[in-house]
């Protein structure tokens, strides 16, 4: 894939007027960041020097394209069949022995595989940008975290009140955790963590800014997918369309020791060049369309709104106001703008780089 690069090669010296950061949405060298290319100088985490990646990167990067769109095509996919094939009887011109399996096959798989393309494609962002050591300790231990945080709840009702999966994310671990949940754990809190980076938060805020990104996704996919089509049960009549509010506060606390544990591993330094990148945004708006297209089928505009409402007043928080944020800390590019003499300011360490 081809770079384009705002910073210089190495040994050149950087000429004429400062990057402002602004691309367009498609530009494609703006979805995911590549620390194979990266200026040292925009503190990306590289420890080989300039022009060294992880190993592997020429397979990464594709990757992660591969992932996404899989992601889409299936997302796209349930959102269409939902609404016009389950629950319907089947069409005339299939035969029983053709359309039987192939329902049957969608039903039990399609969920979990379009988890499990999007995963693909945000691990392999995540190890281009972090590296195989560190990128797959703290992958690996968000990956135990959310199977364990679920055995938990399946098991016991804590904390996020008592529930049990159905059959349609996958097959279930130990009998209670479809292998697909740890993933979407993961998933989604690359998501939300790199959004919030947007807004240039400490530890502390970027840990509770991601944290309230799950809680915000919540909001709406858990009246889609437990009440307006069952893919887990709760085993109370919770407050929140058959949810229990503890739920919520059980999503808040896990996403924060899930956060805290990834920014203890990764300093927010190497994160945040990233904080720029589509690949989350993108992410989290696509986990959110399944949700919103049951709870539209299934008639509960109250789950809609509100939880549009959260997802959208997420979204909207951090890319406008990160946006803000970058361009009122982006360097002068006018000369004479608040500078003695005519002399344009330092522009600093380049923001824009280069990008997977």
């Amino acid at each position: 894939m081809a770079h384009t690069s705002s910073s210089p090669s190495s040994g050149a010296t950087p000429t004429g007027p400062a990057p402002t950061g602004r691309t367009p949405w498609f530009t494609p060298n703006r979805w995911f960041t590549d620390r194979a290319t990266a200026d040292p100088t925009a503190g990306r985490h590289r420890r080989g020097g300039e022009g060294t990646g992880v190993t592997g990167g020429r397979f990464l990067r594709p990757l992660v394209w591969i992932g996404l769109w899989v992601h889409v095509a299936l997302i796209a996919f349930s959102a269409v069949s939902f609404p016009l094939v389950v629950g319907r009887p089947r069409p005339d011109f299939l035969p029983a022995e053709l359309w039987n399996p192939i329902y049957s096959w969608g039903m039990a798989w399609t969920g979990a595989l379009y988890i499990a393309a999007g995963f693909v494609a945000v691990a392999a962002a995540w190890i281009l940008l972090t590296g195989w050591r560190r990128g797959l300790l703290s992958m690996g231990i968000v990956l135990v975290l959310g199977f364990a945080v679920e055995l938990l709840g399946t098991s016991t009702g804590l904390p996020f009140g008592p529930y049990e999966y159905g059959d349609m994310l996958g097959g279930r671990i130990a009998g209670h955790v479809p292998w697909s949940i740890p993933l979407s754990w993961f998933t989604l809190l690359y998501a939300t963590l790199l959004l919030g980076l947007r807004l240039r938060p400490g530890i502390v805020g970027s840990i509770v800014l991601a944290s309230l990104g799950l809680v915000a996704w919540d909001v709406l996919m858990d009246p889609g997918m437990s009440l307006a089509f069952p893919f887990w049960e709760w085993q109370v009549d919770g407050w929140w369309y058959g949810m229990p509010l503890i739920n919520w506060a059980g999503w808040f606390v896990t996403g924060l020791v899930m956060a805290l544990t990834v920014v203890a591993i990764h300093p927010l330094e190497t994160l945040r060049p990233a904080a720029g990148d589509r690949l989350p945004a993108a992410i989290f708006a696509l986990n959110g369309v399944l949700p919103l297209v049951l709870v539209i089928m299934a008639g509960l505009w109250i789950p809609m709104l509100v939880g549009l409402a959260a997802m959208g007043g997420f979204l909207a928080f951090t890319l406008v106001g990160g946006s803000l944020r970058r361009h009122r800390l982006a360097p002068g590019t006018a000369t004479g703008s608040g500078a003695p003499g005519g002399a344009r300011r330092d522009p600093g360490p380049a923001r824009e780089t280069h990008r997977g």
